[in-house]
């Protein structure tokens, strides 16, 4: 009686993960709110967790209050307020003056001045979490290969963590498979900053007056990561514009009401660059970012081979099959660039010393069922 038989449409491998805390998407709904979407938070986001909804005020604020049913135990909380912030710098503000007592994600710069003082906590944590510099693969200046490779041989990997993250960070070879992942082929050789080489490439391919805009949100390390880009592409005489929207425009429709897959900017520029949290497997990647079905696939990669590949990975559930697929694909991507990942981040915030009983996690849930305010 308490059984659930859940029939998948195809072979998965690791299919416990994707019903795990790291896929924030795997909410159980009625099917009438499921057939809506959208309407979840509308309908007083009915759930199992250790607050209920009070009180939503849509991108400002949320009220919730404890769940005494929680399956989990009482929560030590009253209850919780939440702010929405366009950006994390006035959330930094917000947190230095005592009027909010965790933020959910700062930037290692951001984090920095609170690590060692005695009236804050700083967090960090290794993972999986990366940013994905997309390239449209099918239309523009970025088409050819040849050149979103050139675009990717100009980056400083190592001078990118040391400048950008502190140190708080491990190397990226533009595939989304982190080193951390036991599914991940460790063979593959590391993509070096090679200026020569993005030259020859740009002039093999035509292009040695390369230009194009990158776009992205006002949003942790995402500024200093655009202009860290366009300042390494300078070198290889690549003139790289930048255009930083807020939230809201960065991913909604454009304009507001049209057909949301084809407008949004993140999904639809020539180039984005757009934060992806942390999961315990490589999956959700692939299926939303890569393979040509996602609806995430800003670059707009549409590669058979790949594809394919991808689905024996999905499908497979040990890891020599695993690690043979992750090593082709990593090699795929390294010769077509659809997305450049210079590095993954390690998870990093901060709170009030009064916070207890917080744990950090890389997809930046603030789980809060056993926190308390000290």
């Amino acid at each position: 009686a308490d059984t659930v038989v859940f029939r998948l449409k195809s072979p998965t491998g690791v299919f416990p993960y994707l019903v795990s805390q790291t896929t924030y998407q795997a909410i159980i709904q009625p099917a009438s709110i499921a057939a809506n979407p959208g309407s979840w938070v509308a309908s007083g986001m009915i759930g199992t967790g250790a607050f209920r909804l009070k009180k939503y005020v849509d991108k400002k604020s949320a009220e919730l209050v404890r769940h005494d049913a929680y399956w989990g135990g009482r929560p030590p909380l009253d209850g919780v307020k939440v702010t929405f912030y366009q950006g994390t710098a006035p959330m930094v503000l917000a947190l230095r003056a005592g009027q909010i007592d965790l933020a959910s994600q700062l930037s290692t710069q951001e984090a920095a001045p609170f690590k060692g003082k005695s009236k804050f906590k700083h967090y960090s944590l290794p993972t999986a979490g990366h940013r994905q510099f997309c390239m449209r693969t099918d239309q523009g200046v970025l088409k050819d290969p040849r050149v979103r490779r050139a675009v990717a041989l100009t980056i400083d990997r190592p001078a990118q963590i040391e400048k950008i993250l502190l140190g708080a960070g491990t190397i990226g070879n533009d595939n989304p498979f982190w080193r951390g992942f036991d599914s991940t082929d460790r063979s593959t050789k590391q993509r070096t900053q090679n200026i020569a080489l993005a030259r020859a490439l740009l002039k093999a391919a035509g292009a040695e007056n390369l230009k194009f805009t990158l776009t992205t949100w006002q949003f942790a390390d995402h500024t200093d990561h655009a202009a860290s880009i366009q300042a390494y592409a300078r070198e290889a005489g690549i003139d790289v514009g930048i255009e930083v929207m807020d939230v809201s425009k960065y991913y909604d429709s454009e304009p507001a009401g049209a057909d949301y897959a084809t407008t949004t900017p993140w999904l639809n520029r020539t180039a984005t660059l757009t934060e992806y949290g942390a999961r315990g497997v490589p999956n959700i990647y692939l299926t939303r970012a890569y393979m040509s079905t996602g609806d995430w696939n800003a670059s707009h990669y549409n590669n058979p081979e790949f594809y394919s590949v991808a689905k024996t990975f999905l499908a497979a559930s040990d890891l020599a099959s695993q690690r043979k697929a992750t090593k082709r694909m990593a090699g795929l991507l390294l010769r077509d660039t659809p997305v450049v990942t210079d590095y993954f981040i390690s998870y990093v915030t901060a709170s009030s010393s009064k916070v207890k009983g917080y744990v950090v996690e890389g997809l930046s849930h603030v789980r809060l069922a056993k926190v308390s305010l000290g």
